[in-house]
């Protein structure tokens, strides 16, 4: 699973020339939000220096795309070309998964249970 935390510039690190069938790909994120069915779709550059072991992207949240906290399907697709952000016009699905998004800048809402009765017993 990945993590994307908002407002910050975020590494993501993936294996994904080893199932590239291109010379030179480039890269399309397609990105669905498990309870709003939201998608977003963008294209990275790939940023590693060693693209035969390991493929590296800068994803700048909300720079690249706005994603609204919580949990995101994410799948990643090659393709010729550098602009396109349709994933059924794309040429091949290299890796799928899941993305948790989360805001560290928000703090999390706490359960507190006040409608107990809070009668202290004491037995001798």
């Amino acid at each position: 699973m990945i993590l994307l935390v908002k407002g910050q510039s975020n590494i993501i690190t993936l294996t994904l020339s080893e199932k590239c069938s291109l010379q030179l790909p480039n890269f399309l994120f397609w990105f669905r939000n498990e309870i709003s069915n939201e998608e977003v779709s963008l294209v990275l550059t790939d940023t590693s220096q060693f693209t035969d072991r390991y493929n590296r992207f800068t994803f700048v949240e909300p720079t690249n795309a706005l994603l609204m906290e919580g949990f995101w399907e994410y799948e990643v697709y090659e393709q010729a070309s550098a602009s396109n952000t349709d994933k059924t016009l794309a040429s091949t699905l290299v890796e799928k998964g899941k993305i948790k998004v989360i805001n560290i800048n928000t703090p999390a809402a706490q359960t507190v249970y006040d409608s107990q009765t809070k009668i202290k017993k004491v037995y001798e």
